[in-house]
């Protein structure tokens, strides 16, 4: 007999099993910056997050909701002073039948969901780009997944705005991803085309993408390289940089985990890098305490804001706390 899953299939392969996956995720960090400029000593939450999926008869729901600050880091500007504020990052619904899967809702982006499961530890660091904002975690739309036992299709019709802005124009974001899956087991290679034609903001201005991803498993090592490029970036239609990343992490048999990985913004001839060098040792099955750094350097073109200019080198070491914990239960009845 078929029993209920664990929650990632729930949220990603959309199990047609009877259940409810239950996932909390929490973690707390304190950072040291160098140079000791400004407010170079903190604490801060990277991720605390609520996650249920449900599925019941080939048909299913996903709900997110974080714990976000309501000002950005060197801002002041938030709700009852800078308090932290729940988000709903993810609300959607979806129906199975045979290899075919619709999703409708705010729903995963197609190259940022992928990252995130090869990547794992979004308490690190979210995708690259996710952190440059050059692509959202989720947005409101609808979207079709076909999938066999070694390759996936997806495609991905959405307002193209993110989940933190309603519709700004009359255009819709068109993405689509082909993946080659995984087989089971600690050994594997696989890879992913993505592409995006799309717009954002009041002026409709361009918003496309195009990117590739190779990832693979020796044991319990994991490497993946990716790359993406964008054709406008933040509204900015005239934006044409390209974003490389790649990691390898251990994540096997011992109590301990690492990784380093490297990701490399080229906008013409100015250059942005960020390294991530880190390692946990697993408490229980379910807790780390990590030690980690993340090396910071940009050039001046290269901003967070059209228009804008600073340069950037910093270093920060840290050390977090982290809790993650899945729960499934299969549902009875009819």
């Amino acid at each position: 007999m078929v029993t209920c899953t664990a929650l990632s299939s729930l949220l990603s392969v959309y199990n047609s099993v009877d259940c409810i996956g239950i996932e909390l995720a929490a973690a707390s960090r304190f950072t040291q910056n160098l140079p000791q400029q400004g407010i170079h000593r903190f604490f801060s939450i990277p991720n605390a997050q609520f996650t249920i999926g449900g599925a019941k008869q080939n048909t299913g729901a996903k709900f997110t909701a974080a714990v976000i600050p309501s000002a950005s880091a060197d801002g002041y500007m938030g709700i009852d002073g800078e308090s932290n504020i729940l988000q709903i990052q993810r609300a959607s619904l979806w129906i199975q039948r045979g290899s075919v899967t619709i999703e409708t809702g705010l729903s995963d982006d197609l190259w940022s969901i992928s990252h995130q499961y090869a990547w794992e530890w979004r308490s690190i660091s979210q995708g690259a780009a996710e952190t440059w904002g050059w692509i959202d975690r989720t947005d409101t739309g609808i979207s079709a997944r076909w999938h066999h036992r070694l390759v996936s299709v997806s495609f991905r019709l959405s307002s193209g705005e993110g989940m933190r802005k309603r519709e700004r124009n009359n255009g819709q974001n068109a993405s689509v991803l082909i993946e080659i899956l995984p087989t089971k087991g600690n050994r594997f290679i696989s890879a992913s085309l993505f592409g995006q034609e799309g717009s954002l903001g009041f002026n409709q201005a361009q918003n496309h993408r195009l990117g590739g991803r190779l990832i693979g498993a020796y044991l319990g090592v994991h490497g993946g390289l990716e790359g993406l490029q964008a054709w406008g970036t933040n509204g900015d239609a005239s934006a044409t940089p390209f974003l490389l990343s790649t990691w390898i992490k251990y994540d096997g048999t011992l109590p301990y985990i690492g990784y380093i990985r490297h990701d490399r913004q080229q906008w013409g001839y100015a250059l942005g890098q960020t390294t991530f060098i880190g390692a946990a040792y697993k408490t229980t099955d379910h807790a780390k305490i990590w030690i980690g750094a993340e090396l910071r350097n940009r050039d001046p073109e290269i901003t967070d804001y059209p228009g804008a200019s600073g340069l950037e080198s910093q270093q920060s070491i840290f050390i977090q706390f982290e809790l993650n914990q899945k729960s499934t239960f299969q549902l009875g009845g009819k």
